[in-house]
């Protein structure tokens, strides 16, 4: 049931990373956080805590530690560290893992897989975030996270099946030098059952020895059709700022289709007349992100459900042709849905689902029939910006208040008095400026030194589309392609909401990114006064 190192597969089939990257990095550049392997069997040298009945606990390999069968799981060692929901499997149930503090170098690299109940078709069944925190506790940064995903069959023993760990990287270069602690919090997407993330190998770089590839590849879902008139997703908008380690790879999911479609351009002329969801993940090799497109197909040709909707539970984990499921001897090659007048291809992965890059295939095709219409709902389908020269990005600049009328600077001042809600994070002039023209990938909105009862708040209806949100009491993640000036209206629909008691000054933290390089920090100060 342990294996080594090999199980640390980086996207793409990299080379193993142990305390070495596949980039021939010498082996002192990289080193566990203590017990960042878990071997020790406890959580020595990290902290256990919850919200609502989360659970964090250290697992065994080999052992069930899910109501669905987990002895299949192939670890790095014979430990790892596992967050789940709590018993009632409510999405608001949030395990939550703290390390000890350290001094901080260029980043951090762990491993994580997921595993949830084979039948929930859900894209994404956790939500898996990281954050940074100072050695107090108070949080620096945070950031999402896509993990890769095995889906299991309940009962614990039963059908065993194995997964594939996938590697992050947190850069942590603004924070050199400094103490700090890296938390790690999964909630469930599944309502009603315990979805699981298992956490292992967090290691540490020292400065000047992290990975050579640190920013993320932007993904941009879109609809175009080809010089026939077939309709097909559309990937092209994707960009990755410092093109490596490999080339982009491109993964569709339709939600409520048991396959994946591969690369840039897949047809999609086989789907019957309805509302589709499609979620696209990009990957470099290194890091892989997503974005989720709405569109309605009308005047289908197409007949029956879904493609590939066959309750196969083959899955070719390994990519040699064979299905990983039950017996290693006489497994079939895995099925392969034809789709009439395309060459890509679509693979069933109806119990897994890995969000980590393979060979994906060609892209689309221009020499299919006539297809079908479709309508993308926001404005996926508008003309896409270029791709930004990641050598000579300027990166934006935030100012809360730009005529500087409550404070100097970048930075915004108000007055509140305990227990007011909505209270402003920007002044009406609240300006984003960007050099380069490029469009903003992410905002992070952060408050510093919370009492207990304050709470971020965000207005969903005033977002504009294309800009979603991953909300915390203190602290707000929106992402999403757009413009300066939709940012400037998404970080204006952030208000914070003051406990009744605690009279303290609060401090929030805002920045956004192009994707190319990240802003400075600009900071609102809340003076609270007892009415």
């Amino acid at each position: 049931m342990v294996s080594g190192a090999n199980r640390f597969i980086l996207a793409g089939g990299l080379a193993a990373l142990v305390v070495a990257t596949p980039w021939n990095v010498p082996a002192r550049a990289a080193g566990l956080l203590p017990n960042g392997d878990f071997e020790a069997g406890s959580l020595i040298g990290w902290v256990a805590s919850e919200r609502r009945d989360g659970v964090v606990d250290v697992v065994t390999a080999g052992e069930c530690f899910s109501p669905e069968d987990t002895t299949r799981i192939t670890l790095f060692g014979n430990h790892a560290a596992v967050l789940r929901s709590g018993a009632s499997g409510r999405r608001s149930s949030v395990g939550i893992l703290t390390s000890d503090p350290f001094v901080a170098g260029d980043g951090l690299v762990f491993a994580t897989l997921t595993g949830t109940r084979d039948g929930y078709r859900v894209v994404n069944p956790v939500q898996f975030e990281a954050r940074i925190l100072t050695a107090e506790g108070d949080t620096l940064t945070t950031e999402q996270f896509n993990t890769s995903v095995v889906r299991l069959r309940e009962g614990c023993p039963g059908e065993p099946r194995d997964g594939r760990f996938y590697v992050h990287y947190f850069d942590t270069r603004k924070f050199l030098g400094q103490e700090i602690r890296i938390q790690f919090r999964q909630n469930t997407n599944t309502g009603g059952i315990q979805p699981f993330t298992l956490i292992d190998q967090v290691i540490r770089f020292e400065r000047g020895e992290g990975p050579l590839f640190t920013s993320k590849p932007v993904a941009k879902a879109a609809l175009s059709e080809t010089t026939r008139g077939v309709l097909r997703l559309d990937g092209s908008g994707s960009f990755d700022p410092d093109e490596g380690p490999l080339a982009l790879t491109y993964r569709w999911h339709i939600d409520g289709e048991n396959q994946v479609r591969l690369g840039g351009f897949p047809c999609i002329d086989d789907l019957p007349d309805g509302t589709y969801e499609a979620t696209l993940f990009v990957n470099d090799g290194f890091h892989a992100v997503s974005d989720s497109l709405l569109f309605e197909v009308t005047g289908s040709t197409a007949d029956g459900e879904l493609s590939g909707d066959d309750e196969s539970d083959e899955i070719d984990e390994d990519g040699d042709g064979d299905d990983d499921a039950g017996d290693d001897a006489g497994d079939d090659p895995v099925p392969t849905v034809e789709i009439a007048g395309c060459d890509e291809e679509v693979i069933d992965t109806d119990h897994s689902v890995d969000s980590g890059a393979r060979d994906d295939g060609a892209a689309g095709t221009d020499d299919a029939a006539a297809g079908d219409d479709a309508t993308a709902t926001g404005d996926e389908g508008d003309s896409l910006p270029e791709e930004p020269d990641s050598e000579d990005n300027t990166p934006p600049v935030v100012d809360l208040d730009e005529d500087d009328s409550s404070a100097s600077g970048s930075n915004f001042a108000v007055e509140a008095d305990e227990g007011d809600d909505g209270v402003p994070l920007a002044d009406a002039d609240l300006q984003i400026l960007d050099a380069d023209g490029d469009n903003i990938v992410r905002a992070t909105v952060i408050l510093q030194g919370q009492e207990p009862g304050d709470a971020l708040v965000v207005d969903d209806d005033a977002l504009p589309a294309g800009i979603d949100v991953s909300a915390d009491d203190d602290s707000v993640s929106l992402f999403g392609m757009a413009t300066a000036g939709e940012y400037e209206l998404a970080i204006r629909a952030v208000t914070l909401d003051l406990a009744a008691t605690g009279n303290a000054t609060r401090t929030i933290s805002v920045s956004v990114d192009d994707a190319g390089g990240q802003s400075n920090l600009a900071f609102t100060t809340v003076t609270v006064s007892t009415p």
